[in-house]
């Protein structure tokens, strides 16, 4: 994934209470939909560095985020050891 930012943070820019849009990234995102399966998700999971990741509906609206603890817990409560 590709990174965008606006400007680069100073030192001074850090220490200082900053807008998440000075920084966030709207670009290329990697997220999931409601109605992916979790080994799609796992094999995607297993291809970043990244460790959450947004949820959108079938309208494209966000609804929630994926972590790969998320994925841990579920394979440990079903009792499915693969692991993301």
């Amino acid at each position: 994934m590709k990174l965008s930012f606006r400007y680069v943070l100073s030192f001074e820019e850090i220490n200082k209470s900053v807008p998440l849009e000075a920084f966030m990234t709207s670009d290329g995102i990697e997220g999931f939909k409601l109605d992916d399966y979790t080994d799609s998700v796992k094999a995607e999971m297993g291809a970043t560095r990244h460790r959450a990741f947004p949820v959108t509906d079938s309208k494209g609206r966000y609804v929630g985020t994926v972590s790969r603890r998320n994925l841990l817990k579920y394979q440990e409560e079903t009792g499915n050891s693969r692991r993301p």
